[in-house]
């Protein structure tokens, strides 16, 4: 993935089943699901809890569940978010800048993700 405005789309949340993508359609998800991205799949099929977002593109910085008022949520890595929007050759001033604006203050309902800088880890 190169660091460009398409690995998030404001507002858009998909239902390719029952946990809502947001990103477009197909991006990072081309033949295989990627395995964390199938394992929330089968938890979210199993429990009331449909409305998990997952961020397009970004399933390699998925660092696991976690929960925000007994509800689970995705719990992203900000340090592998930004190796990924930076690609091989992008700006971190530029991937820091587009993960703080479009990113970490997106809000999609109570699914929405939550993101650790896990720096020192």
């Amino acid at each position: 993935m190169t660091f460009d405005d398409d690995c998030i789309e404001h507002g858009t949340v998909g239902d390719p089943g029952p946990v809502g993508d947001i990103g477009p359609p197909g991006e990072g998800r081309e033949n295989m699901e990627h395995p964390k991205r199938a394992m929330i799949h089968e938890m979210a099929d199993q429990t009331e809890y449909n409305d998990i977002i997952l961020l397009g593109g970004l399933d390699d910085a998925i660092l696991g569940m976690t929960d925000r008022d007994d509800r689970p949520i995705v719990a992203y890595s900000i340090e592998k978010i930004l190796e990924i929007l930076m690609g091989d050759s992008g700006s971190r001033i530029d991937a820091v800048e587009y993960y703080h604006f479009n990113i970490e203050g997106l809000y999609a309902g109570e699914g929405t993700p939550i993101y650790i800088d896990d720096t020192l880890l």
